[in-house]
């Protein structure tokens, strides 16, 4: 049986959460195998980038085909010479990923408009926000007092 996950999002984690789940069959003891909703850290990964550029999945294709060479090489060569092309290609894997990494947390600025990055979006969350109900005589008092103003930004995040 699979475990059912909570229906309800109450953030983006929780999102990010169920939708970077597989199911796995996990052995048992006894010899059986039971089956389990667990994360993928490659999709969560991937799905965490903010790259703008259109080529980026098929980037990711042809990176992950060239991984998987660091492991299907040891069906067609030597031990050791297997072992010398897998150590070569996840380095170059690595690098890459790194390079992803970067070009995601570029924040492009131009006239005006920004790309956000994961931390500015996660960052603006967190802003602290004054308001003066000073000046303001169109506005009764008791919406001054409960934060109307508070209200309208919380809704526009």
């Amino acid at each position: 049986m699979i475990p059912q996950s909570e229906p309800e999002h109450k953030d983006l984690v929780d999102v990010l959460v169920q939708s970077v789940q597989r199911i796995e069959q996990v052995p048992q003891e006894d010899g059986s195998f039971e089956k389990s909703l667990v994360i993928d850290p490659k999709s969560l990964y991937y799905k965490t980038l903010i790259v703008a550029s259109p080529h980026l999945a098929r980037f990711v294709l042809e990176l992950e085909q060239f991984q998987n060479l660091a492991t299907q090489c040891y069906n067609f060569m030597s031990r050791n010479k297997a072992n010398a092309l897998s150590a070569q290609v996840k380095e170059l894997v690595i690098a890459y990923q790194y390079s992803i990494d970067s070009k995601s947390s570029e924040s492009i600025r131009e006239n005006g408009s920004a790309q956000s990055t994961l931390i500015d979006k996660i960052a603006r969350n967190k802003i602290e926000r004054s308001y003066q109900v000073k000046g303001e005589k169109r506005r009764s008092f008791l919406d001054a007092m409960m934060g109307k103003d508070k209200e309208e930004d919380m809704d526009n995040d």
